[in-house]
């Protein structure tokens, strides 16, 4: 199983993890929230994901203003 595997499962797992990951503004920052979890998960990585289910939890790309969009 992939480090970002398991970072979603323990994702899935934890109420608060969740909101952590939800008011994170960037991929990058995500990556950080894994990384201090001792996943070793990059933001390129989640962003490659977006759009795509994995063991139940659909990973969703949010566009921000100013931001080029589908340029990943």
């Amino acid at each position: 199983m992939s480090a970002l595997q398991s970072f979603l499962e323990h994702l899935q797992r934890d109420g608060r993890l969740q909101s952590r990951v939800q008011s994170a503004m960037t991929a990058a920052e995500v990556a950080m929230i894994a990384q201090e979890l001792g996943y070793p998960v990059s933001g390129s990585e989640l962003l490659l994901l977006s759009g795509k289910s994995l063991r139940g939890m659909r990973v969703v790309r949010v566009d921000h203003p100013g931001e080029y969009p589908h340029r990943y």
